[in-house]
C-alpha cells in the first residue's frame, strides 16, 4: 500500500509545479472528468473550470505538509495534507494550513 500511497502523494504535488499547472495536456492527464474542488472559501468547480483557469493563472506558491493516504475500498485512495498556498506576488490567499482532501481511483488487484 505505500507504494500506491507515495505514487499518489508524488502525483498530488505535480498538481503545483508551474509545469503542469501551465500545460492543459498535463492537466486534462491527471485530473478525472468527473473532478470536483471545493475550495476554501465554499466555492466549487470541475475539471472544465480548472483547465480553462489555472493555466493562465499567475504565480501560485504551495507549501504542504503531513501527507497522509488511506485505501477506502479497492478502487479508491483517499489523500489528507495540510496546504498554505498564495497566488501573485503580493497576494497571500491563506497564510495558516488548512486540511486539504483528494480521492483518486486506483486498481488493486
Amino acid at each position: 500500500m505505500l507504494d500506491i500511497t507515495d505514487n499518489i502523494i508524488q502525483l498530488e504535488k505535480s498538481l503545483f509545479t508551474e509545469k503542469v499547472r501551465a500545460s492543459k495536456s498535463k492537466l486534462n492527464t491527471l485530473i478525472a472528468d468527473d473532478f470536483i474542488e471545493v475550495a476554501s472559501t465554499g466555492a466549487r468547480f470541475g475539471k472544465t473550470e480548472v483547465l480553462n483557469r489555472l493555466p493562465d493563472e499567475s504565480t501560485f506558491i504551495v507549501k504542504t505538509s503531513s501527507f497522509e493516504g488511506r485505501v477506502l475500498s479497492n478502487d479508491s485512495v483517499m489523500l489528507v495534507y495540510q496546504s498554505a498556498f498564495k497566488r501573485g506576488e503580493d497576494e497571500l490567499i491563506i497564510k495558516e494550513p488548512s486540511a486539504t482532501i483528494s480521492i483518486y481511483p486506483i486498481e488493486l488487484n
